[in-house]
């Protein structure tokens, strides 16, 4: 029981650890809807913007690493469990919702709520900021990378829901 509760990790498994959290949790969500979700973006309707699905996910794998080097860096600065777990909290909610973005917006093809989902993933993202830069200014800057994809993200999807609503059959749905 003492090595266990004595237990530390190295700063190399910390930073493993800390980038596998959101780069896995970002495949999860891409698993859960599977190899379908590139066959359902090739079938949508995008405007020009909108770059190709290889570039959409290197981007978010890049952006990912810059959540885990920030991550890591305030679990290191922090050794109070409270302030830890205070200012972390948003961090995870920010991942349920990246999580949760693929699911909705390509599996059950909800783009109004992948547009809801992204402008919570927006707001917890701007509260990870304010708290990891209150502990470390590194760890807040190293999410602004994030915070502009994430608005970049909301237009484009705000443009692809409203290009896809079917105009053609007569029908409005807004939930298309």
């Amino acid at each position: 029981m003492y090595i266990i509760k004595n237990f530390k990790p190295s700063k190399f498994l910390l930073l493993a650890i800390s980038l596998a959290i959101p780069i896995g949790m970002s495949l999860l969500g891409s698993l859960a809807v599977g190899k379908n979700s590139l066959s359902l973006y090739g079938m949508l309707l995008k405007p020009g913007i909108s770059p190709p699905m290889i570039v959409l996910r290197g981007i978010w794998i890049l952006l990912c690493i810059f959540m885990g080097v920030s991550f890591y860096k305030i679990v290191v600065d922090i050794k109070d469990k409270y302030d830890l777990k205070s200012a972390i909290q948003p961090y995870f909610i920010l991942l349920v919702l990246e999580f949760s973005w693929n699911i909705i917006f390509f599996g059950k093809q909800n783009r109004l709520a992948g547009i809801f989902i992204v402008l919570g993933m927006l707001f917890f993202t701007y509260l990870t900021y304010i708290r990891f830069k209150s502990v470390r200014k590194t760890s807040g800057y190293l999410l602004i990378p994030v915070f502009i994809w994430l608005i970049y993200l909301l237009i484009l999807s705000a443009v692809v829901w409203y290009m896809n609503l079917n105009p053609v059959s007569g029908t409005f749905n807004i939930f298309t």
